[in-house]
């Protein structure tokens, strides 16, 4: 048997050797007998094991082109619905079911029929019927794409994903061209080829998440048309962006403000700063070293690597944002909400520079020390994640990828109060004069007591008595005050 090799099996990728010659009186299913191994992350997902030796699972794979050419709009475009914000893709209905049970998230009447739905689609070990296959899971998060299985996943370039998927899926196609009479064969052909062929009403739902009726309801809130009159695989609007970014946290005239917000930013005709092009390279090459790291671990990284290189920045003196934001030449606008769940909005203009509107009414932006720590988490998504997790629009406190989130909420605590000076305060805090030094700190740092309060428990574990951290975290917990958003 001929081994057939697809993507990277340190990454993602598949190893596929058909049993035997095919002939052309052979079923389709016939026909696309093999063993098929499945990697992520070095280890073979899916796979048969006799002894110490790994092969492929032995199966007919016409099913998992068939379910490839069904769900490839789903597969291809969409994204993690906010409904499951926080939920492990690779066990999201078992996470889901359990959060259900305790309360922790609110029931519904199709919340679970929608998770089965989505899971349905974009889990490729559902397309093989009559098998147990472990979960092997694709979303899309961008330009990016998360792949996971149960207690692993990987973020890699959607293009790169694609390039696997659709191999595979040709290298099946090859198999049944010598099957002339199998009518399966030739549905599956004109299934691929067709597997974009959908309504430009389907294509909108799925892109923004939102269902259709109500992105009709936004475009009259908004007084502007928010669904293209076409819109290809590859294509997706700035506006059905912010539609998905905010759908479920603004209503009313706010679709307006925000909607033509994004129009404006997209116009701007101001370039990139040859500094902040700098920034943005150093940056992301240092996150290229740090892919190992979880999120939030990624953000303390390139913070701490980026932070004395930026406008006034130093090692551990306090920062400005909004001066640093004025040297690097990123626009910051300020509009309206009526409601305070958002606190800025983040559009990158045709010329690929940011534009940052602040929510006047914010629950954090409106206070000083919000709008600093906003605008730090602001920098990262501008530094790392443009053209990759978020290519066009990002709303703070709206419906962002949990795993960036979490990368930017680490990178503007680092940013505002770096571990250099969380590791000095720590050495004389005691649980007598914690309060009086976040108080002191607060102040000149810019930031808030909870967040001070949560790097001092976060970054000088190994320094403080665990009574005064167990305080730092009730102290932290109970605050009302700005974290970062």
């Amino acid at each position: 048997m001929n081994m057939q090799h697809f993507g990277d099996i340190e990454r993602f990728g598949f190893e596929l050797a058909w049993s035997d010659e095919a002939r052309a009186d052979a079923s389709a299913s016939e026909a696309t007998r093999g063993r098929l191994t499945a990697w992520l992350n070095g280890v073979p997902v899916w796979a048969s094991q006799r002894g110490l030796e790994t092969k492929g699972v032995q199966w007919t794979w016409i099913e998992l082109l068939e379910h490839l050419a069904a769900y490839w709009p789903r597969i291809s475009r969409e994204t993690l619905p906010h409904e499951y914000s926080g939920l492990q893709l690779g066990t999201i209905e078992i996470e889901l079911a359990g959060k259900l049970d305790d309360g922790t998230i609110p029931d519904s009447d199709d919340i679970e029929q929608k998770a089965w739905e989505f899971v349905e689609a974009h889990d490729l070990a559902r397309g093989q019927p009559g098998i147990a296959l472990t979960p092997l899971r694709i979303v899309r998060m961008g330009n990016d794409a998360v792949v996971a299985t149960a207690g692993s996943d990987i973020v890699m370039p959607w293009k790169e994903v694609e390039s696997v998927l659709v191999n595979l899926s040709e290298a099946i196609l090859e198999r049944l061209k010598i099957v002339l009479k199998d009518e399966r064969a030739a549905f599956i052909r004109r299934s691929w080829r067709d597997r974009l062929d959908i309504a430009v009403e389907e294509w909108a739902e799925i892109c923004s998440g939102v269902p259709f009726e109500e992105l009709r309801n936004i475009e009259t809130a908004a007084g502007r048309q928010i669904i293209p009159d076409t819109l290809g695989a590859g294509e997706e609007s700035h506006l059905l962006a912010a539609a998905r970014m905010a759908f479920g946290t603004i209503w009313g005239d706010d679709w307006r403000t925000l909607m033509d917000s994004v129009v404006r930013a997209r116009d701007d005709e101001v370039q990139v700063s040859r500094k902040l092009k700098i920034l943005i390279g150093e940056a992301r090459e240092k996150l290229a070293g740090e892919e190992d790291l979880r999120s939030y671990e990624q953000g303390y990284a390139v913070a701490e690597e980026i932070r004395p290189a930026l406008p006034d920045g130093t090692a551990d003196g306090p920062l400005d944002m909004e001066n640093v934001f004025a040297a690097l030449g990123i626009a910051v606008k300020h509009l309206n909400f009526r409601g305070s769940a958002i606190d800025a909005v983040l559009v990158w203009s045709r010329n690929h520079n940011a534009v940052v509107f602040i929510n006047k009414n914010g629950q954090h932006a409106q206070e000083s020390n919000g709008l600093n720590a906003t605008l730090a988490h602001e920098l990262c998504h501008i530094l790392i994640d443009h053209g990759n997790a978020l290519p066009l629009v990002e709303v703070t406190g709206g419906n962002s990828p949990p795993r960036v989130e979490s990368r930017a909420k680490a990178f503007a605590a680092e940013i505002l109060f770096p571990r250099v000076v969380a590791t000095r305060e720590a050495e004389n805090l005691t649980l007598d004069n914690y309060k009086m030094t976040l108080q002191a700190v607060s102040s000149t740092y810019r930031s808030s007591r909870r967040l001070i309060a949560w790097q001092l428990h976060n970054r000088c574990r190994k320094q403080l008595d665990p009574a005064l951290l167990e305080e730092l975290k009730r102290f932290a917990a109970s605050q009302n005050e700005p974290l970062v958003k």
